[in-house]
């Protein structure tokens, strides 16, 4: 893509040169022709890619298309009973930042820090 981005930059210059072209032209099929070689050359590139996935569709719709081989059960829950959680002695605490922004390492940091408070 280089060689052929290469030719359009000599193909605008030497028009330019010939005055078929205005500065102000040039810089606008210049701009036009570096970003037509950007999007051929990133259209390549995903389909090389594409190409290169394409081996693992098939393999992938077959794992996909696997039938179920667990047991299902003839039993079913009970309607219109609630089911209830209970966490007891739960604890949040923020995490203690020294001075120089870092955090303090150990789990023990903030019970460290709470008896350095009640000497």
């Amino acid at each position: 893509m280089a060689v052929a981005g290469g030719a359009v930059y000599l193909l605008i210059g030497l028009r330019a040169l010939a005055g078929m072209y205005a500065v102000g032209d040039v810089v606008q099929y210049v701009g036009a022709a570096t970003a037509l070689v950007m999007a051929v050359t990133v259209l390549s590139g995903e389909l090389g890619s594409v190409y290169n996935n394409a081996v693992y569709i098939k393999p992938l719709l077959d794992y996909l298309d696997l039938s179920d081989v667990l047991v299902k059960g003839s039993k079913s829950l009970p309607e219109k009973e609630e089911y209830l959680s209970r966490y007891t002695n739960l604890c949040a605490e923020k995490p203690e930042y020294e001075a120089g922004g870092k955090q303090e390492s150990g789990s023990g940091g903030s019970e460290r820090q709470r008896e350095d408070n009640n000497d």
